[in-house]
């Protein structure tokens, strides 16, 4: 039986990365599968391997997860200074005209809090900094926070995996 599981949940892994491979080349669409009945199943067979087996993570390999939060943060402002996303330029809005947003939508869609600290902080530096580094340096705070929360609640190795955020 423990054969037939570990067997299952490669082959389901396997078909899982195929998958999402050729969405990633756009050979099917993403919407055409429900992914969610893939990752349960892999998370239902990992679950039985994951009793039998002891994962041992190196401690050198401890800055991994780490690395790579900042990389994939970082790269997209490689070539470009300017905030990415949708959401960024309704705060840059929020932020450039905090004093003059009268209006119902600007005053229900932003705390007023929000607008006190982010004119504060954009008396400190600029916009674009706040929208753009500011938040990668958070990101990188609440991952190591989410590592220090889970390793002392759980172990370091599942501190490790839950970085992966």
């Amino acid at each position: 039986m423990k054969q037939i599981i570990n067997k299952t949940f490669y082959c389901l892994l396997v078909v899982y990365i195929v998958l999402i491979l050729l969405i990633s080349f756009k050979v099917i669409s993403k919407y055409t599968l429900h992914f969610e009945i893939f990752s349960f199943l892999l998370a239902a067979f990992s679950i039985f391997i994951a009793k039998k087996q002891k994962i041992e993570i190196n401690e050198k390999l401890i800055f991994i997860p780490l690395i790579i939060v900042i990389l994939s943060r970082f790269i997209p402002y490689l070539t470009n200074s300017i905030p990415l996303g949708y959401d960024v330029g309704i705060y840059k809005y929020a932020i450039e005209s905090f004093p003059n947003l009268i209006d119902k939508w600007s005053l229900g869609t932003f705390p007023p809090l929000f607008l006190i600290l982010t004119s504060l902080i954009n008396k400190l530096t600029t916009i674009n900094f706040t929208l753009t580094l500011f938040l990668i340096i958070l990101e990188v705070i609440l991952s190591l926070v989410l590592y220090i929360t889970v390793k002392s609640y759980f172990n370091k190795e599942s501190a490790f995996f839950a970085r992966y955020q």
